[in-house]
């Protein structure tokens, strides 16, 4: 009963955002750029980690010598 209580309540909260006004384009493509730039960041850090590659190699991935 209690768990109904309060989603209810969050949910009524949640309900009440005009998502709109608060997130506007630039808002939008701003938080979007954000997510891409962390998500990089994690990606290039675990291969500094991983891999033992220097932060430079993370970045900058040379494949030229790579059989093929």
């Amino acid at each position: 009963m209690k768990n109904s209580i309060s989603s209810g309540y969050f949910l009524g909260q949640i309900a009440s955002i005009n998502f709109d006004e608060k997130y506007t384009i630039k808002t939008r493509i701003f938080l979007h750029v954000l997510m891409w730039f962390c998500f990089s960041l994690l990606l290039f850090l675990s291969y500094h980690i991983a891999y033992q590659l220097s932060y430079f190699y993370s970045f900058f991935a040379d494949n030229s010598n790579v059989n093929r």
